[in-house]
């Protein structure tokens, strides 16, 4: 217990940590979002909502980021007010006609559950937070070296998981069923309970990497950073192919043909 009151009080720091970074630098407090993503096994409940680590940390970021450019917008309105500008040209998005009639679709169906209260636990976690999520990166996110900021930390979480993978694979330590242990059945589950969940998170972003790498190899952008991206990519195919889910496999592939299709 005494362990666990400590990494309390680390994710405590850290989350306070990141609110500010989110006030200074919000695209780097993106970026620490995106490697702290595996944070969501850290579950608890506040006021009897369950809740993870890693929803508070974007709410956190969310917030924090919507109340400094809401300070920046009121001092804008006043500004234009003062000018008697009154008129307002607000950008909409090309996603935003479809995000909003996912939203109320997926709205409706929160009624026709037998489990209101596990649907809106649902709706919130799989529709709202990605929904803002989007909205945080497409407005904090601007240059082209944030851009490839966020790029290296989706590779950066995955080496621990994809590492402890691979360790799994040649010595079964810490697989999560039994039947997986064995030698002749060995399938690996690093962090998570399934093989599976291993492939669900390292498959997309090894299928990214594949064409970040295309795209720098075909505008003959040559130097360390392909080293760097070809490794990671490599590491997170390997462990998922000691995962054998098959599943993943078709998923990878089928991304690379996509990829190929498009880039190539």
């Amino acid at each position: 217990n005494h362990y666990w009151l400590a990494i309390n009080y680390l994710l405590f720091f850290l989350l306070f940590s990141l609110a500010y970074l989110a006030y200074k630098k919000p695209a780097a407090a993106c970026g620490i979002l995106i490697i702290l993503f595996p944070t969501y096994l850290f579950r608890t409940k506040i006021f009897g909502v369950p809740t993870t680590f890693l929803e508070l940390a974007f709410i956190a970021v969310f917030v924090v980021w919507l109340m400094k450019n809401l300070k920046q917008f009121q001092v804008f309105l006043q500004r234009r007010i003062r000018l008697g500008q009154t008129g307002f040209k607000f950008q909409v998005s090309s996603f935003s006609y479809p995000i909003i009639l996912l939203l109320l679709a997926s709205a409706i169906s929160i009624f026709t559950s037998p489990n209101t209260l596990s649907a809106l636990g649902l709706w919130k976690a799989y529709f709202i937070e990605p929904v803002l999520l989007f909205f945080l990166f497409t407005n904090a996110i601007k240059t082209e070296k944030e851009k490839e900021f966020i790029f290296w930390c989706l590779g950066a979480s995955t080496l621990p998981i994809a590492i402890f993978a691979i360790f799994q694979k040649f010595t079964g330590w810490g697989i999560a069923e039994p039947m997986w242990i064995s030698e002749s059945t060995r399938r690996v589950t690093a962090i998570f309970t399934s093989p599976n969940a291993v492939g669900l998170y390292l498959g997309p972003i090894a299928v990214i990497y594949f064409g970040w790498i295309v795209i720098n190899l075909k505008s003959q952008i040559s130097n360390l950073k392909n080293i760097f991206i070809i490794a990671i990519m490599l590491i997170n195919i390997f462990a998922i192919v000691f995962t054998k889910s098959q599943g993943t496999w078709v998923g990878v592939l089928a991304g690379i043909i996509f990829l190929c299709y498009f880039l190539i």
